[in-house]
């Protein structure tokens, strides 16, 4: 379109964070309590169990907040209409349906990094799997390919987007894992005759 200053596939992005952050936004609060997706609790003696503040989750909530927030006044003062509500489910909502106007906007780039970056931060903070260390499986099973399998090290969480994979790109989802070890015996047996 016209005066846009995001591509319609930077649109679509942005909207689609803008439309993820409200049900993050609210499934950060169900982790301020305890650790990311695997609270952990700590005994305080003569008292109940007593899980930690998740600080990660509140910075999170609070940066999703003032961030939305931001961009609705930045509406609302250059366009002179009426304020959302303060709930982030309104911001949001009022920033999709500003969203044509923001594409155009001197900051477009600034407002689609920023909504990504919370989406990213709020993944993060409910997953940080990506920080596991990984443990080695041996070679990469695909024709041609001689870089390490790797994957978290045992009781550590593995990511749904990493999964099993090795540096040269190559990966497998959960529901690949069973195939996978079987090709990986096999390319074993085959090294070894």
């Amino acid at each position: 379109m016209p005066g846009l200053r995001l591509c319609g596939a930077c649109l679509r992005q942005t909207e689609k964070n803008l439309t993820a952050l409200p049900a993050l936004y609210d499934e950060c609060a169900d982790h301020v309590f305890g650790g990311p997706r695997n609270p952990t609790r700590q005994r305080v003696t003569g008292t109940r169990d007593v899980a930690p503040l998740n600080d990660s989750a509140i910075e999170t909530r609070s940066n999703i907040s003032e961030v939305l927030a931001s961009w609705a006044s930045t509406v609302v003062e250059e366009k002179g209409i009426p304020a959302p509500g303060p709930s982030v489910g309104s911001l949001t909502g009022f920033l999709v349906r500003q969203l044509t106007w923001l594409g155009g906007h001197v900051a477009a780039v600034l407002f689609a990094d920023e909504t990504e970056n919370l989406v990213t931060e709020a993944r993060r903070t409910l997953d940080p799997a990506p920080d596991a260390r990984l443990v080695t499986l041996g070679l990469c099973v695909e024709p041609g390919c001689s870089e390490i399998l790797s994957a978290a090290e045992p009781g550590q969480r593995i990511s749904a987007s990493r999964g099993i994979s090795c540096t040269a790109g190559h990966s497998w989802q959960a529901h690949e894992w069973f195939l996978l070890q079987s090709r990986i015996e096999q390319k074993g047996e085959v090294g070894t005759a």
